[in-house]
C-alpha cells in the first residue's frame, strides 16, 4: 500500500445514465416475440419482473412453483428479494382501488404453464446451451 493516496484530489466529471423504465405495451410487445420465437420463459421472465419488481437473479435461479398459490395459501403468491432478504406475499387476484384486477395477464399465464420443473423460469429448448456435435 502506497503511503501517499495516489486518487487524493482528483476529481470526476460524471453523469450516470438512466434507465427508462418499459412501458407496459413494450412489455407485452416483447412477451409476444418471445411466445412467437418459441422462447416462453423468456416472456414470463419479464413479466415476472415487470409486474412482481423480482430481479433477475431471483427469477431465473430461486423463484419456484411452490413460492406460487402454495398449496397452504392456493391465492397467493411469495415473492422473495434475497438481495435484501425480504419477502412479500401478495394476495391473488389482486384488486385496485377501483376493483379492477391488476395484471390478469401474469396470472393467466402461470395458471396455464406446464410445470417442467421447480422454477417457474426454465429453459425452453435444452438443446440452445450444448454444443453440437455433428456426425460428418
Amino acid at each position: 500500500m502506497p503511503e501517499v493516496n495516489p486518487f487524493k484530489g482528483v476529481d470526476i466529471d460524471y453523469e450516470p445514465k438512466h434507465n427508462r423504465a418499459a412501458t407496459l405495451a413494450e412489455l407485452m410487445q416483447f412477451v409476444r416475440a418471445a411466445d412467437k420465437d418459441g422462447t416462453l420463459s423468456i416472456g414470463t421472465a419479464a413479466l415476472l419482473a415487470f409486474y412482481w419488481l423480482v430481479r433477475e437473479e431471483d427469477i431465473f435461479t430461486r423463484m419456484a412453483w411452490s413460492d406460487y398459490r402454495p398449496g397452504e395459501q392456493p391465492n397467493h403468491v411469495l415473492v422473495w428479494h434475497h438481495k435484501n432478504r425480504k419477502s412479500a406475499k401478495i394476495p391473488l387476484p389482486l384488486l385496485d382501488v377501483d376493483g379492477t384486477e391488476l395484471w390478469p395477464e401474469m396470472t393467466a399465464r402461470l395458471d396455464g404453464m406446464t410445470r417442467t420443473g421447480t422454477l417457474i423460469v426454465m429453459r425452453d429448448n435444452l438443446t440452445r446451451a450444448r454444443r453440437c456435435i455433428c456426425p460428418g
